[in-house]
């Protein structure tokens, strides 16, 4: 960011706001001068006529932005427009005295100490350009724009790394062709490997090169035939406009790839480098122009700008390896267009500290997001590499060292070629299970992950788990639900609707997504329906008219649901009370035979007990406790309906401390109209036909993961969803409501933390289906 700031200072410097961002300074008649907030001093030794060496004391108080129009003079000399400021004097040659800045004592003219001194103050010209060739640094010592994001910000320019760049006066370049020639050296560098004589160029372009007709050399030299520091980023026509280069920091013991542009501007033949992207909406990918070349077949993605480089100059004719660059998440900030109507091959491979398990949480973050935005489907490419260890570098030299010594080692043996989404979510769920065995500290301190690493690890081990529904957004594996309402206004068949879609997949609510997850490890989910108050006969009736309905068409597969629907009349228990713990195993016994019962071995998914009043034969009570019995059924991973009765006031009848061990806890009711009241002031509804509509709404909920307003249903042939003329929503399309509520209910997901990759399982539809929803 900091170079970002120092190229938008540098694009104003002259402008007209520029003294509205310094908030000081004076205009005189060679530009605009300001002080330093501590004068800038240097000492340099000087020797007047070879006799007598003195240390001077140069000391500046202000500097200058010159208002030139041309940096150029007339003898082709580069002109620096910041630069110290002199006291003016007419008297001397040059119109100015070096005399005060240099702390000299004694009888000189101008002139005299102007012809003695001008070398040394040139030499301090050069260590002020130096000192603040980041006019940042500089700036915001006397700016009140402290942060670069303020100064981007100030000149009209977002304060992010890759957001667009505007300016008026300085535009981007090409570079010259990298060509592999001797490294330029100073003579202290005489000894110096090659490697390290670039990291020590390399510092001198962070954030910015100096201005002038000289620029550290940036070649694609490969040392040992595949290390390389300097990685170029071509457009179309194989023009480089960018290029990365590679810093090791001893210090920190870290490595990064910084990118780096060329900038010309207005009335000057040289160009600067600044750390900066190209000022672009959108980063190209690398070797964009072999990408864009009618005969390239396959493309290997990686995160990897290195990996790409290395693996391209042994790619087959036809295979182009490319990568990107952007900010952690933001792949918005590439254009993946030419990838789009190619096969898509992405590497997930370990490498520059990142675990091949992190690998494969950034590789489902990318296609996620790839399929989203661009409609590209990846293959994938799983690579393992083992890499020397070493814990502590010197130099550049000391890491080709251990290279050298032993060379990184391909595991053939981990080489998998995953081609759909199924091979690639098994894989991907072994990385999610090792990287949930480990605590986060492991993560931490034990592997000292690198920065990327981290973030991926953060953000898995902190997103909120996928609610583990059975039929959505209602009943959850470990949870007990609770559906109640009054007598006789569709409670119980409601349930029952509800275990039959639970058991064939089919959705509830299509337009609300009342959605039924698909089955891990069995094609149908099994349910045990515990019914205290319809015999046999009304209980084959009931399943006919609000099962069936979620039957598949095919007499086999409606065999199959009804029999993983398993319905056992409990009329015949009258008298005993289930909430006693002498009467739990009961109940478990029943889950056990439920077993042999449907899909043989099949465990129950859920319980359904209809009604809680005849489960317990306490209609009434205040002080029902059935927390030890609903956390015994919890460690059976089930789901738990209890369906129960409305009491007058339009609560829980009783019970009300058993709410606390309730999940979700769902009403369904009827308004009454004027008349129904003032036939039934105690509030007993008149008995109505199901087709009549009812609310169905939540009343309370242990959890915010479910946001859901009250709506109203009614059943013909099937439940679904009824709009009444002075709904808003009356006058739309299923659809059209459909995919209002998929919006509303994608969002709030998002929001409560859920990721892409959990949302679309719970709504029942597949990957590529919520993506064209989506967008």
């Amino acid at each position: 960011m900091e170079a970002r700031a120092s190229l938008l200072i540098e694009a104003n410097c002259t402008s007209e706001r520029f003294p509205a961002f310094m908030k000081s300074g004076r205009r005189e008649n060679s530009g605009w001068v300001y002080r330093f907030p501590q004068a800038f001093g240097r000492q340099l030794p000087h020797s007047f006529g070879g006799l007598n060496t003195y240390t001077l004391t140069w000391t500046f108080a202000e500097f200058e932005i010159g208002g030139e129009q041309f940096f150029i003079d007339t003898f082709g000399n580069s002109v620096d427009r910041w630069r110290l400021w002199l006291i003016p004097d007419p008297s001397a040659q040059l119109g100015k005295n070096l005399k005060q800045q240099s702390g000299l004592q004694g009888n000189y003219t101008a002139d005299q100490v102007n012809n003695e001194l001008l070398n040394d103050f040139k030499q301090i010209e050069q260590n002020f350009q130096q000192t603040y060739r980041s006019r940042f640094q500089l700036c915001s010592q006397i700016s009140p724009y402290k942060t670069p994001e303020q100064v981007c910000r100030f000149f009209g320019n977002r304060g992010e790394v890759f957001a667009k760049l505007r300016s008026s006066s300085m535009y981007p370049d090409c570079f010259p062709e990298n060509s592999v020639q001797a490294v330029q050296r100073r003579d202290d560098q005489a000894n110096w490997s090659d490697v390290c004589v670039e990291q020590e160029m390399f510092q001198q372009i962070f954030p910015c090169s100096l201005q002038g007709s000289w620029q550290p050399q940036l070649s694609g030299k490969y040392y040992d035939n595949w290390f390389c520091q300097v990685f170029p980023f071509r457009n179309e026509y194989g023009e480089i406009r960018m290029q990365l280069i590679k810093l090791y920091d001893p210090e920190t013991q870290t490595k990064c790839l910084i990118p780096v542009t060329t900038w010309m501007r207005g009335n000057y033949p040289y160009n600067q480098y600044f750390c900066v992207p190209l000022p672009e909406d959108k980063q190209p990918l690398y070797n964009l122009d072999l990408l864009l070349k009618s005969e390239t077949e396959t493309v290997i993605l990686t995160d990897s700008v290195e990996l790409a480089d290395s693996n391209q100059r042994n790619a087959p004719d036809g295979v182009v390896f490319t990568s990107f660059i952007c900010s952690p998440e933001h792949y918005e900030q590439v254009d993946w267009s030419p990838l789009r109507e190619k096969e898509v091959w992405y590497l997930v491979a370990n490498h520059s500290g990142i675990s091949l398990e992190a690998a494969y949480l950034k590789a489902k973050e990318l296609a996620d997001f790839l399929l989203e935005t661009e409609e590209i489907s990846l293959k994938y490419i799983q690579l393992k590499v083992e890499y020397p260890s070493l814990r502590y570098f010197e130099s550049v030299d000391s890491l080709l060292d251990c290279y050298r010594n032993r060379k990184p080692e391909v595991k053939t043996e981990s080489l998998l070629l995953l081609e759909n989404d199924t091979d690639f979510d098994i894989q991907y769920q072994k990385a999610l299970e090792f990287i949930h065995s480990k605590p986060v500290e492991w993560w931490e301190g034990a592997k000292k992950a690198q920065s990327e690493e981290q973030r991926i690890i953060t953000r898995e081990t902190n997103k909120r788990p996928r609610p583990a529904y059975l039929l959505r957004p209602f009943l959850l594996r470990g949870e007990a639900s609770m559906l109640y309402a009054s007598k006789s206004t569709g409670k119980s068949v409601l349930a029952l609707s509800m275990a039959a879609a639970v058991v064939s997949g089919k959705p509830l609510f299509t337009e609300k997504w009342w959605t039924v997850p698909e089955p891990q490890h069995y094609p149908l989910n099994k349910v045990l329906y515990l019914d205290f108050e319809n015999g046999k006969d009304e209980i084959e009736q009931r399943l006919i008219d609000f099962a069936y309905p979620y039957w598949p068409q095919d007499k086999a597969d409606r065999e199959k649901c009804n029999a993983n629907l398993i319905i056992r009349d409990m009329t015949a228990s009258a008298g005993k009370d289930y909430s006693q713990p002498e009467n739990w195993q009961e109940v478990l016994d029943m889950l056990e035979h439920a077993k042999s019962q449907g899909i043989a071995g099949q465990p129950v998914d859920l319980l359904v007990i209809d009604t809680l009043t005849k489960f317990t034969r306490k209609p009434y009570t205040t002080t029902l406790n059935l927390s030890d019995f609903i956390n015994r059924l919890r460690t059976l991973n089930l789901a738990i309906l209890l369906v129960h009765h409305e009491g007058n006031n339009g609560e829980v009848r009783g019970w009300k401390c058993g709410l606390d061990d309730v999940y979700f806890n769902l009403r369904l009711y009827r308004e009454m109209d004027k008349e129904e009241k003032d036939a039934s002031p105690i509030g007993k509804f008149t008995v109505k036909d199901l087709e009549e509509p009812l609310i169905l709404a939540y009343h309370n909920a242990r959890s915010s993961i479910e946001k859901i307003p009250a709506f109203e249903v009614r059943f013909d042939q099937k439940w679904q969803e009824y709009y009444r003329e002075d709904d808003p929503d009356s006058g739309k399309s299923s659809e059209e409501r459909r995919r209002e509520e998929f919006k509303r209910i994608v969002k709030h997901y998002l929001d409560k933390r859920l990721e892409n990759q959990d949302i679309f399982p719970l709504l029942g539809i597949s990957k590529d289906t919520y993506y064209k929803l989506k967008k």
